[in-house]
């Protein structure tokens, strides 16, 4: 049997089914493998195939039984009268299924291809087993209806001189019979074991699959929370959108609102500006008064008021003026410091405290207390400094003072004159 010229898929299917009985070609055979190579559908087939000999191959060989004891009485069977016995009925088949099958699907049709192909592989490998089988019943009937031939020893089988061997036909037969059944045997086996692998594949792919649809349940419980919190996202977003829009509407309403708001803020905050201002000029003249007053009303008052004199005899801008309250206090107030020509912006005007003409002590840096005025005082409260300074005086110095005069004195006043007041 060769299919090899037409090289349609149904033959090589066919090939598939009729490698299952070992009865193809080594032409086919390479065929086969060649097509098997790229061919899925055939390969799939030609498993199937194999699994269902494996599987049928005990039942016939028991089924096979009682027909063995009675093959002596018929010897008309064929393995080809078998097989086309087998198709007719596939044929017949075919025929009374063939409306139905014309409203099946694609993959409906290949599937019913692959069954009667798999009923072609059936039918052949029981066609091989009961021809085997046939035979052998036969040849075992026919040595029983002979008559015994004395059992030789093998040397006598040879004549001396001559190269052949003289064997009874019944012996080959049966010999050949012998072999024929092992190499069945041998398929059975190895479709048997090919058998227990795929079934092990086949639990393997299963626990997979259940593994797989396992975690498909679990994806498909994700996606639902998933959905579920994008429809809370997608409320809630819309409610914001809704506020937005809102919001928009009244924001020119809004926007004014905050304007005139900004404006009266404004005029509050010049207001609190002015009356805080208020309120620290009073503090400080209620401070100044009552330092006037304590200072008015203290016993041994001196007042000075100091000029510096040029070399003319002239008065100069500066003045100032003291208040001193003998061992307790010290007020000095200086007028127009910075109208002379020699100081910088950067400069202090720092008071000194002279105890004889070598030690001079630092007082403070005076501070503008009346920009208005222009006026710097210096408030010193140390009566045990006080108790041994002889006079005092300002200098120019650098920012943040020095520790010793570095400039020529202004305003210099002695203290160890007489009280004045009262």
């Amino acid at each position: 049997m060769k299919f090899l010229p037409s090289n349609t898929h149904d033959d090589f299917l066919r090939l598939c089914a009729l490698s299952t009985t070992g009865e193809l070609t080594s032409e086919e055979e390479i065929e086969l493998t060649e097509h098997l190579r790229h061919c899925a559908t055939c390969k799939a087939a030609l498993i199937e195939f194999e699994q269902v000999v494996a599987s049928l191959l005990p039942a016939i060989a028991a089924e096979s039984a009682p027909e063995m004891q009675d093959a002596s009485e018929s010897d008309d069977w064929s393995i080809e009268n078998a097989e086309k016995a087998l198709l007719q009925a596939v044929e017949q088949h075919h025929e009374d299924k063939a409306e139905t099958d014309f409203l099946r699907s694609k993959s409906q049709h290949t599937n019913r291809i692959r069954a009667f192909a798999a009923i072609l592989a059936i039918g052949a490998t029981i066609g091989t087993a009961a021809y085997y089988a046939h035979h052998q019943a036969i040849n075992e009937a026919t040595l029983r209806k002979s008559p015994e031939i004395p059992v030789q020893p093998r040397s006598v089988l040879q004549k001396p001189g001559s190269s052949l061997v003289a064997v009874h036909p019944q012996e080959s037969a049966s010999n050949n019979t012998a072999v024929e059944v092992a190499e069945l045997r041998r398929r059975l086996l190895h479709e048997q074991s090919r058998n227990a692998a795929l079934q092990n594949e086949l639990a393997q792919t299963q626990d997979q699959m259940n593994q797989r649809v396992e975690a498909l349940g679990d994806a498909v419980r994700d996606r639902d929370q998933l959905r579920q919190q994008a429809a809370l996202d997608l409320a809630e977003k819309t409610a914001l959108k809704n506020k937005l829009v809102s919001l928009e509407t009244t924001a020119p309403d809004n926007t004014d609102r905050v304007k005139a708001l900004e404006a009266q803020v404004t005029v509050l905050n010049a207001l609190a500006e002015e009356k805080d201002k208020a309120i620290a000029q009073e503090a400080e003249l209620l401070q100044h008064d009552r330092e006037i007053r304590n200072l008015m009303g203290a016993r041994n008052l001196y007042i000075a008021e100091i000029y510096d004199v040029s070399k003319t005899g002239s008065t100069q801008k500066p003045f100032g003026r003291v208040f001193y309250t003998r061992d307790k206090s010290l007020v000095f107030y200086g007028f127009d410091l910075d109208q002379q020509s020699h100081v910088k912006t950067t400069s202090v005007f720092q008071a000194w405290g002279r105890k004889d003409a070598e030690h001079d002590v630092s007082l403070g840096i005076l501070y503008q207390d009346d920009a208005s005025h222009n006026r710097w005082v210096l408030k010193f409260n140390d009566a045990a400094t006080l108790a041994h300074l002889d006079a005092v005086f300002v200098t120019i110095e650098p920012s943040g003072g020095s520790p010793k005069p570095s400039s020529k004195p202004l305003l210099f006043t002695y203290l160890k004159l007489p009280a004045n007041h009262p």
